[in-house]
């Protein structure tokens, strides 16, 4: 797994942490919450606050081209580690 990659803009970042193809389900979770906690401390999350997360989901291509199943469930367990009350997966 790499180091995170950060790109800033304003008061705006985003970070990407390159996992191998394959990489088993620990890997991939280890990497969302490297580069979710690259980029935010959460304090913007207050205790019990709902969070709705839009996956990105048009595009009959598999991951990467759309949110891997495993990506997504860890970004619901750190949120709700870090103090989200419910967390709701939608789209259209």
């Amino acid at each position: 797994m790499s180091d995170p990659i950060v790109e800033k803009s304003g008061k705006q970042a985003v970070a990407v942490v390159g996992v191998p193809k394959q990489s088993e389900p620990r890997v991939v979770e280890e990497a969302v919450r490297r580069a979710a906690e690259t980029v935010t401390d959460f304090g913007w999350l207050s205790r019990g606050d709902r969070v709705l997360i839009k996956p990105v989901c048009n595009s009959p291509n598999p991951y990467p081209a759309t949110t891997g199943p495993v990506a997504l469930r860890a970004m619901i367990r750190l949120l709700l580690e870090r103090g989200a009350g419910r967390v709701v997966v939608a789209d259209m």
